[in-house]
């Protein structure tokens, strides 16, 4: 039995549970309806996460401070360079994610000036 979901999110990636047929499929709903069923782990992880980047993506513009850094965060789990996830957490994260994310963040600029032709 598995169940990966965001809390909040209205989609959920489900097999062997009581809201999907028992037949050791992978079964994606949305808003508790069945919207995909995949016979492999790999391509119900990949649909997964699309969605998942897609809905984080979404939520860093959200008004709700505690929506954005749960954004942050997840989208970072899947990126580590991504630039408006770094920018959140390094101005509204706590202390280990601010100084975290101000490192990183001068990390990718050292790495773009250094692959930045200089200019004559």
């Amino acid at each position: 039995m598995s169940k990966q979901y965001i809390e909040g999110a209205d989609f959920s990636l489900e097999r062997l549970t009581d809201s999907v047929p028992q037949d050791g499929r992978y079964y994606l709903l949305k808003d508790s309806q069945i919207i995909a069923v995949f016979d492999s782990p790999e391509e119900a992880q990949a649909y997964y996460k699309r969605l998942c980047l897609s809905y984080w993506t979404r939520m860093l513009g959200s008004d709700d401070l505690t929506l954005r850094l749960q954004a942050a965060r997840g989208l970072l789990r899947r990126d580590r360079t991504h630039r408006p996830a770094l920018e959140t957490l390094a101005a509204y994260g706590d202390s280990k994610e601010r100084s975290y994310a101000a490192e990183s963040l001068r990390r990718l600029e050292r790495q773009q000036a250094t692959a930045t032709p200089a200019e004559a």
